[in-house]
């Protein structure tokens, strides 16, 4: 005896594998592109985009200390001290951004990566294609 599937349980497991499917990804062909992959495996699994941009942000690394003393192995601090004083231990370090492009053509959303040295950051849907 065959047991009969109900058609609105069908369409449950249709929006469960849509969702299953990582909010920020991009189907190209069979394979499926994901933040944090290399811009070279993106490149062989979509092939060339349609456009890209590029330029280079300059970012701080490290942190700035106020008004603190270290004695022994204790850090102390002082907000409310007679002087001030400031460490800079931040560096200006060059981030080259890629801009990729993908345009599928009319039945498809043309979508935006990311790129920060040569890793995939970010994902945005740009509407219908053409």
């Amino acid at each position: 005896m065959a047991h009969k599937i109900k058609p609105s349980r069908y369409w449950l497991l249709l929006l469960s594998l849509i969702i299953s499917q990582p909010a920020l990804a991009l189907r190209c062909g069979a394979y499926v592109i994901n933040e944090g992959m290399d811009k070279s495996e993106v490149y062989h699994k979509c092939g060339s985009p349609t456009s890209v941009e590029s330029h280079i942000e300059k970012r701080s690394s490290g942190h700035l200390i106020q008004n603190q003393q270290y004695y022994g192995n204790q850090k102390r601090a002082y907000p409310d001290s007679r002087f001030t004083y400031e460490q800079n231990n931040s560096t200006q370090i060059d981030v080259i951004i890629e801009e990729w492009t993908y345009n599928f053509g009319s039945s498809r959303i043309q979508q935006s990566l990311r790129f920060e040295n040569g890793k995939l950051m970010g994902i945005r849907n740009l509407g219908r294609g053409y």
